[in-house]
């Protein structure tokens, strides 16, 4: 598998070690990323990224996860497809709407590109999503599933999204003391996913909300869970007091170094305002 390139915008398929995302020297941003099968048979995560030739100040930079799920060809398609839709409804998307509004829309959009693509596979698979857009100072974003988007600030990494796993459920349950913490964390199912595209009425979908602004040294990473599934949080941000390519590159030898029985796909989106 390799890298399909439409016109200035990315899609990547498969194994590439090129880690550098080449983005405008004077928008202040830079950008890497990882990408590697793990030690599976299938590639089932895929990513993406907007045009990046023009001024990004006023149209701004899409970034896209997708971590697919169902095994066999059933988790490419769904996060292919989900990527792919993604960056076609960026490029048409309704500027009357406020951005967070159209974040949310572009999920909605995915989902019902996916459970259309899936075809033969419907009900069988589907993908994670996480779309983030950056104007080079105000940033937006929307997730859906289990893959995470993470800030990197004064040394500090905080996850900025809701996870759409039954966890909350259980930790709900907690609460209402219907069930003990010990049968919380021992659940089978805590980190079934609730919400996912390709599911029949996708009506769970995080995003910001409102704009939050972008200071200098911080880092925004997109990441499926065989990058934080594997590695910690005291890792990941050790990683990070490096450029980004460079932090890239020891992200994916960090993940080689733990030699996980059964290595799921890892992608990683690294973004530095600089």
């Amino acid at each position: 598998m390799g890298r399909i390139e439409d016109d200035d915008k990315t899609i990547d398929l498969g194994i590439n070690k090129i880690y550098e995302i080449p983005l405008p020297e004077d928008c202040g941003l830079a950008c890497a990323k990882l990408h590697g099968i793990g030690e599976r048979e299938n590639q089932e995560d895929a990513f993406g990224v907007s045009e990046t030739t023009n001024d990004l100040t006023e149209k701004g930079l899409l970034l896209v996860l997708a971590d697919g799920m169902g095994g066999g060809m059933g988790g490419e398609v769904a996060s292919m497809s989900a990527v792919v839709a993604c960056l076609e409804y960026f490029e048409h998307k309704d500027e009357t709407l406020e951005r967070d509004a159209w974040m949310r829309d572009m999920a909605l959009h995915a989902n019902d590109k996916v459970t259309e693509a899936m075809g033969d596979y419907a009900g069988m698979g589907g993908s994670t999503l996480v779309a983030l857009w950056t104007d080079c100072l105000r940033v937006f974003w929307a997730t859906v599933g289990d893959s995470r988007l993470y800030l990197f600030r004064d040394g500090a990494l905080q996850k900025l999204n809701h996870e759409h796993v039954y966890a909350e459920k259980l930790r709900e349950m907690v609460e209402r003391e219907e069930i003990t913490q010990e049968d919380a964390d021992c659940h089978p199912q805590r980190r079934a996913l609730t919400s996912y595209l390709g599911i029949e009425e996708l009506k769970e979908i995080d995003s910001a909300g409102e704009a939050f602004f972008l200071e200098r040294g911080d880092w925004l990473l997109l990441l499926s869970d065989g990058v934080f599934g594997t590695l910690s949080e005291e890792e990941i941000a050790e990683a990070l007091q490096y450029p980004p390519c460079m932090a890239a590159r020891r992200l994916e030898l960090a993940i080689g170094r733990h030699e996980k029985r059964n290595q799921d796909n890892y992608t990683g989106i690294l973004l530095q305002y600089r």
